[in-house]
Formats: C-alpha cells, structure tokens, sequence
C-alpha cells in the first residue's frame, strides 16, 4: 500500500450527553486545504513476569496526539475550534485566557495505491480538544517559499471507548460522504457542489455543553 494523496480535512463540533450512548455533531466545516497529517496514539502498557518468563502482556488506548498541516486557518475554523469571539461590528477575533476549546470531531481522507487500484481511506476521530496553533511569520526574500499552518489537539474516547472510526471506498465521492454523515451534515448534497456549508453564526465560548472537567 502507498499514501500518495490527502484532502477533505473537516471539523465538527461534538455533543456528548451522558444519558445518551451515540454522540452528535454539528456545525461542520472546512478546516483548511490538507497538507499534511500525522496521528500518534499513546498507549498504557503493563506486563507480568513469573517463572522467569514473561507470562502476562496487555496495552491500552490512554491517549492520542493528532496533528495537521494546512494551506490556511481561517477565522471561522480558528474561532469554532478554540473557542474564541468575533465582534459581528468589527469582525475582530478576541482571544481570552478564560476561553475553552471545546471537543470536536475531526476527519479526513486519504488516498492510497493498493495493487495497482486507487483507493480512499475516510477516518473519523470521534473527539479531538485542539490547541492554540503558533504564530509566525518571514518576510520575502532572494527565493519565493509557501509556508503552512500546523494546528494539534488530543485525541480523547467517547463515554463507550470509541476513539476512530475508518472505512476505504473506491469512489472519493464517498468517502467524502461518510465525513459528512459523521460529521452530521445532511445527507442530501448542498448547494454548493457537495463542499460541506459554512460555519454558522454560533460560537463556542466559556463552558460549551460538550465540555466537561474529566475529559475520559
């Protein structure tokens, strides 16, 4: 298998309900133009040695630390997911210390070369809390150079211990699909040439309702 494509990096914002065993989403968006992305899961790991052997081994999903590379972090995506405010006068984006990321869905598509056939990997992580990205910036030289932007979160379960969810379809249209249906979107196309919709008006601030103090 080769990974030789990526794109259809969306977010989602979750809803989480302890009375409930299926999650939802909603306000999904576009988190950028996918360049680059990179999963790391962490895992707890015990082992049990006796009669000089090995006799016990066992790991454990603990964590996980998702990162990814994009064209461009646009306001609407940057407030949704860090939990920021817009003035609706100015369109200022106002960046608190007291602001809380709120748990998202995050999911994205690869494209890989099994035997010859093109294939398109849809994975969905079922709860991410991103990070403030860093700034930077570099003037203009002698040479021309394209810089990106890197955003990070962690990766956390569901109440049932789902973390990921994937599926491989040999159409992409599909696979696209399957983002949107976990990312709560209407099944019927938009508008809009299947492009999942702008962000709406709501904004993520303080203690959203699927923020909790244990996040496990």
């Amino acid at each position: 298998m080769a990974k030789v494509g990526l794109e259809y990096a969306r977010i989602a914002v979750l809803h989480e309900n302890s009375a409930e065993t299926t999650p939802s989403y909603s306000d999904c968006i576009k988190l950028g133009a996918a360049v680059k992305f990179d999963c790391k899961v962490n895992l707890s790991k015990a082992t049990l040695f006796a009669d000089n052997r090995l006799q016990e081994s066992r790991a454990k999903f603990k964590d996980g630390t998702l990162s990814v590379d994009i064209d461009d972090l646009l306001d609407e995506a940057r407030t949704l997911m860090l939990g920021h405010t817009v003035d609706k006068t100015t369109s200022e984006v106002i960046s608190n210390a007291g602001d809380k990321s709120p748990y998202m869905g995050f999911g994205i598509v690869g494209t890989v070369e099994r035997g010859g056939v093109t294939k398109h990997r849809a994975i969905w992580f079922c709860k991410v809390q991103f990070e403030e990205p860093s700034e930077s910036g570099e003037t203009e030289g002698e040479t021309f150079k394209y810089n990106t932007t890197s955003v990070s979160g962690t990766i956390f379960t569901l109440k049932n211990g789902d973390y990921k969810y994937d599926r491989t379809f040999d159409d992409i249209e599909d696979a696209k699909a399957y983002i949107n249906e976990k990312a709560g979107v209407p099944a019927s196309p938009p508008e809009n040439g299947g492009e999942t919709p702008e962000v709406s008006n709501t904004v993520y601030n303080g203690n959203p309702d699927n923020t909790e103090s244990n996040p496990g």
